[in-house]
């Protein structure tokens, strides 16, 4: 494990990187509470490392592909699957998965085949899932680095004003702010606003791209195509962060599509944001940083 970690995650000496979705980052977690460690940091620093978070990493550091050594094991049978469940092992058949990894989406997939949840299909293979976590400190320092994060990038989001603009060739068309989008999918670290990824089933297993990050896409709540129907001193409050939501995919036709679209949001007394169908359902917003009813 020592030697894994100087060969493919150590630089600078004896700085290391290993994010939290890479399955190795759950061999370091089992390995450290088996032996009364408080988190992986500690464990790290008794080898003699020092943990370094993605947001204090190099400019010119290119990390670990970890993701890509994982795409290119063959996922056929279940024993492959296995095999890497072996290596997460804490104790006593215990393991515990990143429900944000790509290891993870391939098990839901396997799941959903075999007409199962995950916890189901890992009781079957004779594995007990677990949802430890690290350190109350070093989630808070996490959390802070993240507040930090999003605070930098909705700034970047709101001085950024989509300018909507008509040219006519053989029909209308509308030109969207491309970089609102971009830094939007930023603002939320591609990730779906309504999907909720703190209970497993309620949200779509992520199309990662070959870049690392996943495939979203954003929605204009007020339709970009209704433009012209609002008043002239609004006309260019569309294509602005206070008019978007970062969804992914199946969410994105929902809102559209789904019992006749979803055109509003409306809170409820514990400040949750909804969307609100004409017909009168409702789907939560689980992540918001920016939206507000008075938007």
């Amino acid at each position: 494990m020592i030697e894994k970690l100087k060969t493919l995650y150590t630089f600078d000496g004896n700085k290391v990187y290993v994010s939290t979705y890479d399955p190795f980052y759950s061999n370091l977690f089992g390995y450290a509470i088996k032996r009364n460690f408080k988190n992986v940091t500690e464990l790290l620093e008794e080898w003699g490392f020092k943990r370094i978070y993605l947001a204090d990493l190099p400019s010119d550091y290119q990390p670990y592909d970890w993701q890509k050594d994982l795409d290119s094991r063959k996922f056929e049978v279940e024993s492959d699957y296995q095999v890497i469940l072996d290596e997460m092992i804490i104790e006593d058949n215990k393991v515990y998965i990143d429900s944000q990894s790509s290891f993870y989406n391939k098990l839901y997939v396997l799941a959903v085949r075999k007409g199962k949840t995950i916890n189901e299909l890992l009781k079957e293979w004779g594995y007990e899932r677990i949802y430890e976590k690290e350190s109350q400190e070093e989630t808070e320092a996490y959390s802070n680095k993240e507040q930090d994060r999003i605070g930098e990038s909705l700034e970047n989001v709101k001085q950024i004003q989509g300018t909507l603009s008509k040219s006519i060739s053989t029909e209308q068309k509308i030109q969207r702010s491309r970089k609102l989008a971009n830094e939007m999918k930023k603002l939320y670290g591609y990730r779906c606003q309504l999907c909720n990824y703190e209970k497993e089933g309620e949200y779509i297993p992520e199309i990662v791209k070959v870049d690392g990050t996943n495939y979203m896409e954003v929605h204009h709540i007020i339709p970009v195509s209704q433009y012209e129907e609002v008043e002239d001193d609004t006309n260019n409050m569309i294509d602005t962060y206070k008019n978007v939501i970062v969804v992914c995919a199946h969410h994105h036709r929902y809102l559209h599509y789904h019992d006749g679209g979803f055109e509003e949001i409306s809170e409820n007394k514990k400040g949750e944001l909804f969307f609100q169908s004409r017909k009168g359902m409702k789907i939560r917003i689980f992540t918001n940083y920016h939206l507000s009813t008075k938007n």
